[in-house]
């Protein structure tokens, strides 16, 4: 996330897909914060390849992120959970 300008605090970690076997390509989405879990926020998206058997180094295939609301920070969390 650094090598992409988002020196950011992170949570609501979620994976959105895997797929591929060995390598996997998976993709997640978390959303940024600044401060004590406060806005601005922002929905960051990337896929990253990762190899299995054949090293264990990680490639990124694709990194997004754009600002999002408090409205929307409300709706991406509304069914989170935590631990």
């Amino acid at each position: 996330m650094s090598n992409h300008g988002d020196n950011q605090l992170f949570e609501y970690g979620r994976i959105e897909k895997i797929s591929g076997n060995d390598p996997y390509d998976v993709s997640l989405r978390v959303i940024g914060f600044e401060g004590a879990h406060n806005p601005p926020y922002k929905l960051i998206r990337m896929t990253i390849r990762i190899p299995g058997d054949k090293g264990a180094n990680y490639s990124i295939l694709s990194y997004s992120h754009h600002p999002i609301s408090n409205k929307e920070f409300d709706k991406l969390t509304e069914y989170a959970t935590y631990d």
